[in-house]
């Protein structure tokens, strides 16, 4: 891929392949990029092996992916065979185990005479009590967060090396490997469109499932009552308990985030004295999933009265004209200085000068060359002037094909038509219209242990703003751009202090 990118970039005119089929993963992808190589980059392809014409090329491509189609079945076979005998198939261990390499029981032997080796599963004598634990408190209808909760304040670490939450104890939970069984080809591995990998489920009636195939960690009985237990739960969250969705309904999920220990806040939902009463809050997740040990702030913020503050914080201090003005002059002043610090026209001169230092430079050398004759060190010294003088005129050039920046800002019929949008979405709007205008508008909303909060505004999606030009910016100073058009969004800059909500 990295080889298709630098072709794509100009930098190869051919490309020798040993074969066809080592260009592509299969017969579409190369014919496609070959394709695109030849008719739209100009760079030949070539194998070295076989025959560079084009019928041959897609004959000989067709036969490779049937002939990978072919192994791997074979593969998969021998996969599914292993699997059925109770040994692992790849992958770390689930935790709770560890991986153990024991020879074949058939006393089967490789091509070089050594014995087959195979891998099951032990029980890790740390991590092993941890699991059965969680499935003893489950069962005693303790909640997962309860349980993750404790385990984070106990210092135990998680599969993933940090620390519990939510999801990490319903993955043990559900996974039937802890009874002592063997599953193998519960997922497909899928290839996306950009070449990345992504897993789906297969139907179970797929999966291949040996029972006693290493030692469980939790019995059938006590697999059974988790499990009634998390039937139980989840039939209360059909009928109306805290049943989350994929996609968040509320106004502010992803903005507001923890000032203790920067997670973001997640909705929770309280009962009320019926069962029709519903009390909404914003809270930290980490507080609320992982529990003290790992985040200490507690604050819940009450869904209407937050949502609401924002609101009429737009409305009433930062959708009017007169924040805007002061925006703008903010953004004159900036552009001044970029005019006098980091014009292109002032670069061009400095790069011009450069090329002439650089000439006397090389003059000198050749001078010295036919005086005394060409030395290790003066010909080090001639081919590194010859480098930075091509550098300084390809430097030269592109500076030349900059055009001269003018600062473009809106005018002020252009601000009020822009704020009375803005105005009339978060007046009447739909709830996705409200949510994109805040999303837009709001860098976070950060809300302390003790309960103030702070709002930091991204003016950037109040209305648009100009943007500082880039092509000019070269070698060290690739990051200038980024400097300067932080120093005119960043909330610290405005002259307006960002607002506290009460």
């Amino acid at each position: 891929a990295r080889m298709l990118d630098k072709a794509r970039q100009g930098l190869f005119d051919v490309i020798v392949s040993y074969k066809y089929d080592r260009i592509g993963r299969s017969f579409t992808e190369t014919v496609r990029s070959v394709h695109e190589l030849e008719n739209y980059y100009s760079v030949e392809v070539f194998s070295a092996t076989e025959a560079n014409e084009p019928l041959v090329r897609n004959i000989l491509l067709s036969v490779a992916e049937d002939f990978s189609r072919q192994l791997a079945s074979r593969v998969v076979d021998s996969m599914s065979s292993n699997a059925r005998k109770g040994f692992h198939c790849g992958g770390v261990a689930p935790y709770g185990y560890t991986k153990v390499q024991i020879p074949d029981p058939a006393g089967l032997a490789d091509h070089k005479g050594q014995p087959v080796q195979h891998v099951i599963f032990e029980l890790h004598l740390e991590q092993a009590p941890v699991v059965r634990r969680i499935f003893e408190e489950y069962a005693d209808n303790r909640s997962m967060k309860h349980i993750a909760a404790q385990l984070n304040a106990e210092g135990i670490v998680s599969p993933g090396g940090r620390t519990w939450d939510v999801s990490a104890v319903r993955y043990i939970l559900l996974n039937e490997v802890y009874r002592g069984w063997r599953i193998w080809n519960k997922t497909k591995k899928v290839r996306k469109p950009d070449g990345k990998k992504t897993y789906r489920h297969r139907p179970r009636e797929e999966w291949v499932i040996l029972e006693d195939a290493h030692p469980a960690i939790v019995d059938n009985d006590l697999w059974e009552a988790s499990q009634q237990t998390r039937k139980r739960r989840d039939k209360y969250k059909t009928h109306g308990g805290n049943h989350q969705t994929a996609f968040s309904s509320y106004l502010l999920t992803g903005l507001v985030k923890c000032g203790d220990c920067g997670a973001n806040f997640i909705m929770h939902k309280v009962r009320g004295y019926s069962p029709e009463k519903r009390y909404f809050y914003y809270r930290c997740g980490y507080h609320e999933r992982r529990g003290r040990a790992i985040c200490n702030n507690s604050i819940s913020m009450n869904r209407d009265r937050l949502e609401g503050a924002v609101f009429n914080l737009f409305q009433r201090d930062l959708l009017t004209k007169e924040y805007v003005q002061t925006l703008l002059e903010v953004i004159k002043e900036v552009w001044k200085t970029y005019q006098r610090e980091d014009n292109p026209q002032k670069e061009l001169k400095h790069v011009e000068g450069e090329l002439k230092k650089t000439g006397r430079e090389l003059t000198n050398l050749v001078q010295a060359i036919k005086a005394a004759g060409i030395s290790a060190a003066l010909k080090t010294e001639l081919e590194r002037s010859e480098q930075r003088k091509a550098a300084l005129e390809q430097q030269q050039q592109e500076l030349h094909q900059v055009q001269p920046q003018t600062l473009a800002l809106p005018s002020g019929r252009e601000i009020i038509e822009e704020l009375e949008s803005l105005q009339h979405l978060l007046d009447g709007g739909t709830h996705q219209e409200q949510r994109r205008v805040l999303e837009e508008s709001i860098e976070e909303i950060v809300v302390q242990p003790n309960g103030e909060t702070l709002l930091k505004v991204k003016p950037a999606g109040i209305l648009p703003l100009p943007v500082l030009p880039t092509s000019w910016c070269r070698g060290s100073d690739s990051n200038r751009h980024d400097r300067i058009g932080q120093r005119i969004l960043s909330p610290s800059r405005l002259p307006i202090p960002p607002p506290r909500l009460i």
